[in-house]
């Protein structure tokens, strides 16, 4: 099923992609064309990509300093964004 929102990082279209399996989430996905944000969930694997860092993670490791992480790199990707734009 394929919708749209606004990426976190430029504010431009963002596009979603998910399927589905017995009313389950098996796969989601959104795509920036302009920033190239990235965030995938697939079978229980995370992946996000934003500008140049990469963050992998699944439900079974400590997020809390992970998050920190990957707010910090989302804070300074819009910021260079921003910057540049």
């Amino acid at each position: 099923m394929k919708t749209y929102g606004e990426c976190p990082i430029c504010g431009s279209e963002l596009k979603r992609d998910s399927f589905f399996s017995e009313g389950e989430i098996e796969e989601f996905y959104e795509d920036c064309p302009i920033c190239h944000y990235h965030y995938e969930y697939v079978y229980g694997i995370y992946l996000l990509i934003v500008g140049k860092k990469w963050f992998r993670w699944s439900l079974a490791e400590n997020r809390k300093s992970f998050f920190k992480k990957v707010a910090k790199a989302k804070k300074k990707a819009k910021k260079e964004w921003n910057k540049r734009h």
